[in-house]
């Protein structure tokens, strides 16, 4: 069989997977920290190795073609069986690897430092991130992370592996004014007509993606609605009077001040509990996540303490 032009994986490959991935050759310079002229040079060497054209420059923007589809798809395989061997080797080597693990806001109090610690003996260095749950699953597909923590099991996202670490019970939050004005237990009919907005999460986020669809089974819109993407706003807004909200109960060990601040009432039936994952790539690092995932549910378990 005839040699390859290039390499199986190469520095050549490294930037044609940048510039597919994120559109064009200025967005990979800025995300490899080249000029776009560099960018360029490597693209144009790997074509004329490989004989053949990669992108589509006669359209704006550019577009990848049909051989260059077939080549990101399988540099990418061969990437992750790379790296997939090199963590293997590590951990058989005794090697500590280092970790990158993504959180949700709702974990960065609490969760996080406990995991932190009892990781500590078992890496070389640990890399925490915070951010919004489809923001974490972006950055584990493009391996900017190990794993991460989010709201909700994602079912439709391929190729990843799910453990539940624990559920969080749903609760209203309300201005303490608003209680008072009501006497009883509050349905949702209540809650439609009290005057106030119901402040709700970006569906973007997977705290939003779960109230939205919970929302969805009610039969019917709230009017006035406001939106919001942290729990510090949804607490600030209520205890400022301006709306009532769903948040679910560890908010308070991330916010421990916001509880004597706002009023807590269980939901009306229907309730609902929102279900915290730990997401990572199928097949790696199985000890290392099992791991995380058991240290993980010990700190759950203790977090009413």
């Amino acid at each position: 069989m005839q040699n390859l032009p290039v390499a199986l994986y190469s520095r050549e490959i490294e930037i044609f997977l940048a510039a597919a991935d994120e559109g064009g050759f200025s967005a990979a310079a800025v995300k490899l920290g080249l000029t776009q002229s560099a960018v360029t040079k490597q693209i144009q060497k790997l074509e004329r190795a490989l004989g053949m054209e990669l992108f589509d420059r006669s359209r704006r923007p550019m577009a990848l073609t049909e051989e260059a589809i077939v080549l990101r798809r399988e540099a990418h395989e061969c990437r992750e069986r790379l790296q997939a061997a090199a963590r293997e080797l590590q951990q058989r080597s005794y090697i500590k690897p280092i970790l990158r693990i993504g959180a949700i806001d709702l974990l960065t109090n609490w969760l996080l430092p406990e995991l932190i610690k009892e990781l500590l003996p078992f890496a070389s260095g640990i890399t925490a991130l915070t951010g919004i749950s489809p923001q974490l699953l972006e950055s584990l597909a493009k391996r900017e992370i190990d794993c991460a923590f989010v709201t909700g099991s994602f079912a439709e996202v391929q190729g990843v592996s799910r453990t539940l670490i624990f559920e969080d019970e749903a609760v209203i939050v309300m201005p303490e004014a608003m209680a008072q004005k009501h006497a009883g237990s509050w349905s949702w009919n209540d809650l439609r007509f009290c005057g106030l907005p119901f402040i709700r999460f970006v569906r973007e986020g997977g705290g939003g993606r779960l109230n939205e669809s919970f929302m969805s089974t009610l039969g019917f819109e709230f009017p006035q609605r406001i939106e919001v993407d942290n729990n510090a706003t949804m607490l600030s807004l209520v205890e400022k009077g301006v709306g009532w909200g769903i948040v679910v109960s560890s908010v308070f060990l991330q916010h421990p001040e916001a509880r004597s601040r706002v009023h807590v009432e269980a939901l009306p039936e229907p309730g609902f509990r929102h279900g915290i994952y730990l997401i990572s790539r199928e097949r790696e690092m199985p000890q290392m996540i099992e791991r995380i995932a058991g240290f993980a549910r010990k700190a759950a378990e203790n977090r009413e303490g």
